[in-house]
């Protein structure tokens, strides 16, 4: 895949896709690029995760998009912690591809303490 996209489900207590990262998705596929959506990383195992990255993240991957989803950040106590750790999971396994973090929670996310 050229382009991969991280999100990581909208709340604890149902499982619900975060839309954004899917019509985006959908837009580069439309435009010629090989895309993929891993979604619900919070409550996979470390390994687990590693595994699906493995599968999808290649030596022709460009782009990691990472898409938090901002009710986690702010209603489930000690989310981020494992948010910061799938960026730091996908920094030293795949440290050639860029990492960018977007959405409409972003900035709360960036400026959050762990």
């Amino acid at each position: 895949m050229q382009v991969v996209f991280l999100t990581t489900g909208t709340d604890n207590l149902r499982f619900l896709r975060y839309l954004g990262p899917y019509q985006i998705s959908w837009w580069m596929r439309e435009n010629g690029y090989e895309t993929q959506v891993l979604d619900f990383l919070v409550w996979m195992t470390p390994e687990e995760r590693l595994t699906l990255f493995k599968k999808y993240i290649t030596t022709e991957t460009k782009v990691v998009a990472f898409a938090p989803f901002g009710y986690l950040i702010y209603k489930v106590p000690g989310i981020l912690k494992p948010l910061l750790d799938i960026l730091e999971e996908i920094k030293q396994n795949f440290p050639w591809v860029k990492i960018v973090v977007g959405g409409v929670f972003v900035r709360n996310f960036l400026r959050s303490k762990v």
